[in-house]
């Protein structure tokens, strides 16, 4: 089984504001599909459409709820100019039954497609993998309350060990977003983040502080009608940091920025 995932149309509105100034392009890829995963097997990674990232290798961020978020550097993934397709394969250290999101990165580790819906690991034979699951560290941030529509929420970690955390949200089918910090009280060792995303939607976070990482499970976005929608508007103009960053992304291919990346191998099996 595939998944496959693909930005709205409403990810285009933000042409017209990259076009106004200066402002980065997000280079990202319309399409990415994902192979249902078993247990220490080969997990492939298709992408097309768009623009490729100019970092690169680009990496695969994985998120499992309520655990531990780790990158794996895809140093095997090819990209085609002409076709605007590419490719490429790796494996999860996680043990069957697991449920996650992921995100196809660049090599900085900005979005580079759309996250993910929440996929099982399936069972397999096969353990060699699993030395993952054996170094997993106690969690030291803590999310105080659930993230409402254009609301701050709260986010408290062990002074002693850590400090305040980026706070990373991922979307099912949009672009993963850093939420902006609106507070950060170091000493008593909680910050707080506005959460830049509509009632109802379902999100998960993921904490890091650059030593520290850490996920939570599978939120929904509370709020109602008559929650203040100022931040989903401002994020219709964003270019991927700090918001909901499904508005902002460029779909004309270079000519040239990818040469070096093009390739016609067959996909691995």
């Amino acid at each position: 089984m595939l998944f496959t995932f693909r930005l709205s149309p409403s990810a285009l509105v933000g042409l017209s504001v990259l076009a106004l100034g200066p402002q980065p392009v997000l280079s990202v890829f319309d399409f990415v599909t994902f192979s249902s995963p078993s247990q220490c097997a080969p997990f492939t990674i298709q992408y097309s459409g768009g623009t490729a990232p100019t970092s690169w290798p680009p990496q695969l961020t994985v998120v499992p709820f309520n655990s531990t978020p780790f990158s794996i550097p895809l140093f095997n993934a090819v990209f085609n100019d002409t076709s605007e397709t590419g490719h490429a394969v790796t494996f999860l250290p996680l043990p069957q039954g697991t449920q996650f999101v992921a995100s196809l990165d660049d090599g900085n580790g900005d979005s580079a497609g759309p996250v993910s819906d929440v996929i099982t690991i399936d069972a397999d034979n096969s353990t060699k993998c699993l030395q993952f699951e054996k170094n997993e560290t106690a969690n030291p941030f803590s999310l105080v309350n659930t993230p409402s529509q254009c609301e701050s929420f709260t986010v408290n970690f062990d002074t002693a060990e850590a400090a305040a955390p980026t706070v990373r949200a991922f979307i099912t089918g949009k672009l993963a977003f850093t939420a902006n910090q609106t507070a950060n009280d170091a000493t008593a060792g909680s910050a707080s983040y506005l959460m830049a995303a509509a009632h109802g939607t379902e999100v998960t976070l993921l904490f890091s502080d650059g030593s520290n990482k850490a996920s939570s499970g599978l939120l929904t976005v509370g709020g109602n009608r008559k929650s203040s929608g100022t931040c989903l508007v401002a994020a219709s103009s964003s270019t991927g940091k700090g918001a909901n960053a499904t508005a902002s992304t460029s779909m004309s291919a270079s000519a040239d920025s990818m040469a070096s990346k093009q390739s016609t191998a067959p996909l691995s099996q």
